[in-house]
């Protein structure tokens, strides 16, 4: 592969040569207009430059300008967006890839790092399944082959026939292209209206997607709100139709508790179904209500508390409440 630092010496023979050069492994570089030059820089116009290796491309960037500084070999570059290649999805065998968008970025030929800059503006970041991604700058490490961004993000989630986007507020970002996994590291606050409209606010320490599905993980100090109920835990799982993409159970687990005005329960897990309206307690489930207790395998809770079925039940009784 024709390492990034070659990238001044190939425009240098631009100005003599035919206007687009093409490498089988390397970096290829197009350009739109004539160069021109000083004493310190380089300066061309409607870029656009190819990394590629054995099985295909690793990032194609495009930039309306482009600054060679001589004396580091390094580029600057404005009004660009880069698509990052990631690991083909083994089921679809679909491309995933990043789109990053910015006012400004560097190409730093030593480390073989790209840094896209925001300016007064924000850095986007579109993945192929719809997640969309704001900040003010990206790093790509072309080495590790790591997407990351060390400020405040917002994100938006793919947009769904029949329910809202999801929108998530955090601080950084860490996406790993050999896994697809993204990864949103702090304060977690995200918000999603599902198919029949019941509304479910969640907030945690950190938070996981894949960009070649449709799943949401968050994790630590999970508290997840919907309805009436609050249900805390250390895990919640977003679990997503395959075929509709719509969220059709809501999982938080380990360490379960769930409560409304009148009651509380605790069990090992609770799964939401939206579409049934139902929520199922499972693993050593409790429920305290009116100082009474029920226990069983399961505890289901219908439209929002308005029926209890418990699947072997056990109960004990508050003797006041008995009379006894």
């Amino acid at each position: 592969m024709i390492p990034i630092l070659m990238l001044g010496i190939m425009i240098e023979i631009l100005i003599i040569a035919p206007t687009k050069i093409e490498k089988s492994k390397g970096i290829a570089l197009d350009s739109d207009a004539p160069n021109t030059t000083t004493t310190n820089e380089q300066v061309m116009l409607g870029v656009h430059l190819t990394e590629t290796h054995e099985t295909g491309k690793d990032w194609e960037l495009w930039a309306e300008k482009a600054y060679n500084f001589k004396e580091d070999g390094s580029w600057v570059i404005e009004k660009v967006k880069i698509r990052i290649f990631g690991q083909q999805d083994g089921k679809s065998q679909k491309n995933v890839y990043y789109d990053v968008t910015g006012d400004k970025g560097q190409i730093d030929p030593r480390r073989k790092n790209i840094t896209i800059d925001g300016g007064d503006g924000e850095v986007q970041t579109l993945t192929s399944n719809g997640y969309l991604m704001k900040t003010k700058k990206v790093l790509y490490d072309t080495d590790l082959k790591i997407l990351k961004s060390n400020s405040e993000m917002k994100m938006l989630g793919p947009e769904i026939k029949g329910e809202s986007r999801l929108e998530l507020t955090g601080y950084g970002m860490l996406t790993d292209l050999r896994t697809n996994e993204l990864k949103i590291l702090e304060n977690i606050k995200a918000r999603k209206t599902l198919q029949r409209g019941q509304l479910v606010t969640v907030s945690s320490q950190t938070a996981a997607f894949n960009s070649s599905n449709y799943t949401a993980q968050f994790h630590k100090d999970v508290v997840a709100d919907y309805g009436p109920y609050r249900v805390t835990g250390q895990k919640a799982t977003l679990e997503v139709d395959q075929r509709y993409h719509n969220v059709d159970v809501v999982t938080v687990e380990d360490g379960v508790r769930l409560s409304d005005i009148a009651s509380w329960a605790v069990a090992d897990k609770v799964r939401i179904y939206p579409e049934e309206r139902k929520m199922v307690l499972s693993g050593a489930p409790r429920m305290i209500q009116n100082n009474n207790e029920l226990s069983g395998e399961e505890i289901t809770f219908f439209e929002r508390g308005s029926r209890i079925q418990i699947k072997k039940p056990k109960a004990r009784f508050d003797k006041e409440a008995k009379g006894l």
